[in-house]
């Protein structure tokens, strides 16, 4: 499974956050909050994907929202293990 932090640049609304959630509940990816309080912007998320070829799908998706959408990889790690600074 592939991990990836997804950061879509929009507002902070209700309105906005319902699009998210239902943009992430059609591909059916799992997302988290990112795992430091240093990523606080409402966009920002970690996605599990079980195939990395639904990734097109999402950003399709989330290009709908907001034509600014960034994409990284996300190293995995066992849980409980602090993140690498």
């Amino acid at each position: 499974m592939s991990l990836w932090r997804v950061r879509i640049m929009m507002s902070d609304d209700p309105a906005s956050q319902a699009l998210l959630t239902a943009a992430l509940a059609r591909q059916r990816i799992a997302a988290h909050p990112p795992p430091s309080q240093d990523s606080s912007a409402p966009g920002d998320v970690i996605i599990d994907l079980p195939r990395d070829d639904r990734l097109g799908a999402l950003l399709n998706d989330l290009h709908q929202i907001s034509p600014q959408v960034f994409v990284s990889s996300v190293e995995a790690r066992p849980i409980g293990q602090p993140a690498r600074r």
